[in-house]
């Protein structure tokens, strides 16, 4: 092949191809080679590499090339980071230095060819950091789930100390105090289940004026910018899963935040919008509660608009650049929209969720109190089989259950619980209802548990029981076979709900005949 045959094939390239002399100096580079460092053929060749690097990546360079002419073999470099002085540019790449030799065999030259991984090499760093967020998740879920088989220790044994103390008024006080925190605290878990995201989203009837006003207060704590509301009052509700939108509403304004480190203001407005068929280019023609976020931040660029939910797109290198990819991934589990609008006056981020038919349930409070008569009487003779491998959780539980008049008997695993079952069926005393811990430690969960039962007895009615309020089976209960599900910490009054509307209407009819 001609000179110029080489030359056409190397511009054609899409590799970075350059020739040293053995000087050191650049006596060829090739088009694409030049575009990549942001800079044109003419501006590198005659140049050394201390003309154009920074000290550091040009000592590196000039350690490698001489290496190349000592020995006239060639030298890999992997995963190399590349700067120039101007302008300010920084690539990955890999590359191959290669000697050129004369027709006595002595290097006169090195060829050097290089390929741009930049990209490549973001996306295996956004893995990386995926894979160790997808290990912060499990282990936040199992700390979540681990704490609230704790509440739920406590909370229970709170309600029973409180029937037993019914008749001491300052007791029953300090008791609703404890339990009052104890439900704190399972605050902190939900924090953690959201972190750990995953899951579908386990979805009721918000209002969501109450949850604006609650994550505004904590997600602008410390910061130099203020926060107006303006929300309807007759907002519809919402049907979410609030943990998700607690964190997807956080990461808006976490991003306002930063966008004002001077300080500003952030104006959240909710408002109803009913989506007409005409318009359901924007969304699926429907009722929507509407929840827009405006800061007088700096504005985000038209090219960064673009990918501003994008999981591999980040300005930051704190390695906190998800938030906004993952409130997209959220919104759209939730059936809603997510977008942005941005000029230098600041940015507003608006969210669409699908509005609920069904008004929100009212807050359930346990407190420590007298015992209630419904509990004694409605209750009374069901025969309820428990099963949980944390003592701590059981021994409350079925405490509480024998207080309502309920028959309980307990396992601490599946295989026991299925044994449990078994004798009873053949007795022809069969439970009236399971409550079965979804997860139990090297041993059969809730749901193998249920399915080896229903061998048994296919009418067999069971609730599950999970400290992991995100996990599917508990957002998706009847798909696994289960009449309910019982989210821990759980109080007596949400027991008494589940037991009113799981049982048996054969249980039922008996305990009103007595």
């Amino acid at each position: 092949m001609s000179e110029q045959q080489y030359r056409t094939l190397a511009e054609s390239s899409n590799e970075m191809i350059f020739m040293i002399d053995c000087e050191g100096v650049i006596r060829y580079v090739n088009n694409f080679a030049a575009k990549s460092y942001g800079a044109r053929p003419e501006d590198l060749t005659g140049k050394k590499h201390d003309d154009i690097f920074p000290p550091d990546i040009a000592r590196r360079h000039n350690v490698q090339i001489a290496k190349v002419f000592e020995t006239g073999k060639p030298v890999y470099a992997y995963d190399r980071i590349e700067r120039m002085k101007n302008p300010d540019r920084t690539i990955w790449i890999d590359a191959m230095l290669v000697p050129v030799t004369d027709e006595t065999g002595k290097t006169v030259s090195v060829l050097g060819i290089s390929r741009d991984i930049t990209d490549r090499k973001k996306l295996n760093d956004e893995i990386i950091r995926s894979s160790k967020l997808e290990s912060l998740g499990t282990l936040a879920g199992g700390i979540a789930h681990d704490f609230n088989n704790v509440l739920m220790g406590i909370i229970g044994n709170i309600t029973m100390a409180g029937k037993h103390a019914s008749g001491d008024d300052k007791l029953q006080i300090l008791l609703r105090r404890a339990e009052k925190i104890a439900y704190k605290a399972r605050s902190l878990t939900e924090q953690l289940i959201t972190f750990a995201r995953g899951g579908a989203p386990v979805k009721k009837a918000v209002l969501l004026s109450e949850l604006i006003m609650e994550t505004a207060q904590f997600a602008m704590t410390g910061s130099n910018a203020g926060c107006e509301l303006s929300l309807a009052e007759d907002l519809w509700p919402a049907e979410v899963d609030e943990g998700q939108i607690v964190q997807v509403f956080t990461n808006i304004l976490i991003n306002s935040r930063q966008a004002m480190p001077e300080g500003g203001k952030v104006v959240i407005r909710a408002l109803n919008v009913l989506v007409e068929p005409e318009n359901a280019a924007m969304a699926p023609a429907g009722k929507y509660v509407s929840v827009s976020f405006s800061d007088s931040g700096c504005g985000i660029s038209p090219e960064d608009i673009s990918r501003i939910f994008d999981p591999f797109f980040s300005k930051k290198d704190d390695g906190k650049g998800l938030g906004l990819a993952t409130a997209y991934s959220i919104i759209k589990r939730h059936s809603g929209t997510i977008s942005v609008e941005s000029d230098e006056r600041g940015t507003t981020f608006t969210v669409l969720l699908p509005a609920s038919d069904n008004l929100p349930a009212p807050e359930k409070t346990c407190g420590g109190g007298a015992p209630e008569k419904i509990s004694c009487i409605e209750f009374e003779g069901i025969r309820i089989l428990v099963m949980d491998d944390d003592e701590s959780v059981l021994f409350p539980i079925c405490d509480m259950l024998a207080y309502m008049g309920c028959s309980v008997r307990s396992a601490v695993n599946g295989e026991q619980a299925c044994k449990e079952y078994e004798r009873a069926f053949e007795r022809d005393v069969p439970f009236d209802i399971l409550i079965l811990d979804l997860v139990v430690k090297g041993g059969m969960g809730g749901v193998e548990t249920l399915q080896k039962i229903r061998r048994i007895d296919k009418d067999a009615r069971a609730v599950v029981s999970s400290g992991y309020s995100n996990d599917p089976v508990v957002a998706n209960y009847k798909d696994y076979g289960f009449c309910g599900a019982l989210i821990k910490p759980y109080c007596q009054q949400q027991v008494i709900e589940i037991l009113q509307h799981v049982r048996p209407v054969t249980a039922k009819n008996a305990t009103e005949s007595h």
